[in-house]
């Protein structure tokens, strides 16, 4: 018989379990540095507006440029066939304006032009470029200038210019002044009568 304070031959006796080892921990993070000392840079400037495009008046010659080539220019009495035609809006003061123009600036064209279908090609070709054209002459009894350009397969050319309204611009010098309070520069060609 078994007494109550003999423990039982099958149970053994109970204990407390110990305590798992605490887990190391390492932080994968780095510490914040410390605040630096140096000031801080300068904020970067504000990009500076655009300047205003420079203004500049262009005083000169325009010209209807017919183009032709050719295998050569033809002798004394001599007939050629052509191999091709073209017209190109040219002379020396709107090749400049439409260059200038290209270039960023305000153009303003002074010249004078025929009453005659080249005479509008030029004005719209000079305004396709932005070009102020409001101060053209018209002259209603002479041609628009033209220059006839034959050009060999060589590269050699001969050119037969027509000076045509070019020679009648006529430029108020008060009326110049006023157009020129504003302006960056005047270009001229002497081409055409100065003022």
């Amino acid at each position: 018989m078994v007494t109550p304070d003999t423990p039982s031959p099958t149970s053994s006796p109970t204990s407390s379990p110990k305590p798992s080892p605490k887990p190391s921990y390492k932080p994968s993070y780095k510490p914040s540095p410390k605040p630096s000392s140096r000031p801080a840079p300068d904020p970067l400037p504000l990009p500076a507006a655009p300047a205003a495009p420079p203004r500049i008046v262009v005083l000169g010659s325009l010209n209807m440029d017919i183009v032709i080539r050719v295998a050569e220019v033809p002798a004394r009495g001599e007939t050629v066939a052509g191999e091709s035609i073209d017209h190109l809006p040219g002379g020396k003061g709107g090749n400049q304006a439409v260059s200038c123009a290209r270039q960023g600036a305000a153009v303003r064209m002074l010249g004078c032009l025929g009453n005659d279908a080249h005479g509008a090609a030029l004005r719209r070709a000079l305004e396709q470029d932005g070009i102020d054209t409001s101060r053209l002459q018209v002259d209603t009894q002479l041609a628009t200038g033209t220059a006839l350009v034959l050009v060999e397969d060589s590269g050699q050319n001969r050119i037969v210019y027509l000076a045509g309204s070019n020679g009648a611009l006529a430029v108020d010098e008060a009326a110049l002044a006023t157009l020129l309070a504003d302006a960056t520069s005047l270009v001229l060609q002497l081409e055409t009568p100065l003022p």
